[in-house]
């Protein structure tokens, strides 16, 4: 379990449980760079990432999408990020959108739209991925075997440090934002929940939850045994119960929570009070 898929999937559930009568819409973002190193394995991953069928969930079906396709290109938006700005995103090919249509019930879609920043890092990237200089085959190239998907990342990499130093960010910097939309009591609304997190890099991000799924296992309060997502096993609330303790004070409690109601206005709600409101309920 780590942020995203991990307490994306948490947030999600709790929100099914206790905000909405029905949610409609669950869209996934996350942007994050500017760690100190990244290596060849990363930049495979977001080759991979590029080139597979990326499942989605529309209309109630599932589907897959192609990142340079209009099908891919149909889903991309910009989307502002807490403490980050605004950014475009395109389709990531996540599990949440396979695994959360099953367990929250009437959804009609799910997606999941990220970047690596800086935003220029990600186009070369693409651009990479368009030239087709991403096959692992080796060629000849002056009596040399050369495989084009090394020559790729090898210069991917090279050009990272410029493309941070001349655009940033400065320091590890990222942000998972879930935008779920749906009714409760017949009116519609929106929460939108953000993780962020700045200096700290992808270790607290992917860090901590998996240090609470450790701690929620050897407390005995994950009851399923086998494979199976978040949302399938995890009590939300013991696991923001959790994050709280690890927080330690309200100012550093690392979500931000947002409702929008059908007129958009927008309030923004103390996710303390919020959970504590629902653990006073139940």
């Amino acid at each position: 379990m780590g942020s995203s898929p991990g307490f994306a999937n948490i947030l999600v559930k709790f929100a099914d449980d206790f905000l909405f009568d029905t949610i409609e819409s669950i869209d996934i973002y996350h942007a994050h760079g500017g760690e100190e190193h990244e290596g060849p394995a990363v930049v495979k991953h977001r080759i991979h990432s590029m080139i597979i069928d990326i499942p989605v969930y529309i209309d109630g079906e599932f589907r897959t999408v192609k990142l340079f396709e209009e099908s891919g290109k149909s889903l991309e938006e910009e989307e502002e990020f807490y403490n980050l700005g605004k950014y475009p995103v395109y389709a990531y090919p996540h599990p949440e959108t396979i695994t959360l249509p099953k367990y929250i019930k009437n959804v009609k879609r799910v997606t999941n739209l990220g970047l690596v920043l800086p935003p220029q890092y990600a186009e070369l990237i693409k651009n990479v991925v368009r030239t087709g200089m991403v096959e692992e085959e080796p060629i000849d190239f002056m009596g040399q075997k050369i495989s084009p998907l090394e020559f790729s990342v090898n210069y991917i990499l090279h050009k990272r440090k410029e493309l941070i130093e001349k655009y940033g960010p400065k320091e590890p910097v990222g942000c998972l934002k879930i935008k779920i939309k749906g009714s409760k009591n017949s009116d519609k609304l929106e929460y939108d929940f953000s993780m962020f997190s700045k200096g700290k890099g992808m270790g607290e991000g992917t860090g901590i939850p998996a240090a609470i799924g450790t701690y929620l296992m050897a407390e005995g309060l994950i009851k399923e045994k086998g494979v199976f997502p978040p949302e399938g096993g995890v009590n939300p609330v013991d696991a923001l119960k959790v994050l709280v303790k690890l927080s330690g004070k309200e100012a550093e409690f690392p979500i931000l929570v947002e409702k929008i109601d059908e007129k958009g206005n927008k309030e923004i709600i103390n996710p303390l009070s919020l959970l504590s409101n629902v653990i006073k309920s139940n």
